[in-house]
This record gives structure tokens, sequence and C-alpha cells, in this order.
């Protein structure tokens, strides 16, 4: 993954963790902006803002992204997702949460050898399941957020073209597991 790319997303999450708690009114947060530090270890960026709509609800809106570029191989994840979470003790952004949850990838592979043969995967999917946690908010903002979920994922045909010429491969569906830590601020 491009090392500018990945400290330009830490440098605005780092910012933003030093401004956010500058209005935060303590236990009545409005907004929330965390990122998942473990898929960095692969170069992925993964990243959550939530918005408070209640004292009982949110809405957090997702985005993530995965690169990287090897030698003969190249491939490119985005997604884009959300959610609805519902609070247990009326207290949204803070506590138990539940509710249901939405997501969009599109995934390409590119594999080219010496000879400038290439190979070319497209896939898209979307996930609908549901999701549940707890997310903790210290004073100053800080968040801690542990959340697991369970989803049904359709994936398109994979649209495979090999020097030019176009194969489709049957896409699929399947029941899917997560697991969320976020850590970032709330204000």
């Amino acid at each position: 993954m491009n090392r500018k790319f990945v400290g330009m997303v830490m440098g605005l999450a780092l910012a933003a963790g030093i401004a956010a708690p500058a209005g935060a009114e303590e236990g009545n947060w409005g907004n929330a902006a965390s990122i998942n530090p473990l898929p960095l270890i692969i170069g992925m960026v993964d990243g959550q803002y939530e918005m408070r709509l209640n004292s009982g609800a949110s809405l957090p809106l997702r985005l993530s992204y995965w690169g990287w570029d090897l030698s003969s191989w190249k491939y490119t994840r985005i997604a884009v997702g959300g959610a609805y979470r519902m609070f247990s003790d009326k207290k949204a952004l803070e506590g138990l949460y539940w509710g249901p949850q939405a997501a969009f990838n599109y995934n390409k592979a590119t594999y080219t050898d010496v000879f400038s043969n290439s190979a070319d995967v497209t896939v898209m999917g979307i996930g609908v399941g549901v999701e549940g946690g707890k997310q903790w908010i210290w004073k100053g903002g800080f968040l801690v957020d542990l959340g697991a979920s369970v989803g049904y994922n359709l994936q398109s045909d994979a649209v495979v073209k090999v020097n030019g010429t176009e194969y489709k491969a049957s896409g699929g569906a399947g029941i899917g597991f997560g697991f969320r830590l976020g850590l970032g601020f709330a204000w």
C-alpha cells in the first residue's frame, strides 16, 4: 500500500483526535470517528464516522481501502457501508448496541507476466446483516468500540479478462462473520 496514503490517514485520525475533545460535552457526545488498527497490519485502512440520531440511536458510516502492488500482482479493494445502531441504555454512542448493517465492495486483481500477458479479475459484492457490541467513551472523548457481526453476502459473477478476451465465472453467496475493533474520538 502507498505509504503516503497510510501516513495521510493516520495524520487525519490524529488531527481529529486532537481537535475533537475541545467541543465535547462529556456524556452527551454527538459524533465519533474511529479506525480499526488490526487491518493496518496488512495495509488496509478501515475507518468509521458515527453520528448520533437521537438519545438511543446512531448512524455509523464506514469506508475501507486496501491496495497493494507486488511485482506482477496488483490488488484493490474498496468497501462502503453503514449501520443503524440502537443503544440499550438510551445513551447513544456509549454502551451496548445492536442493529442492522449493509455494505458494498469492489475488488480488482491484475496479474502481468514478464511477456506482458495480463489477466484481470473484477468482483463486486453486497452484504446485509446484524451487528452488536459495546462502545466505551472516556473523559476527553477517547473511545474503544468492540463489536461482532453476522451477515449474508452476495458476490457478482467474476469478470475475468485474459489478454483482452473476457470470461465470466459464477458469483456466490454465503454467510459471513466479522469482528470490529475501533479506536478513536468522540465529540
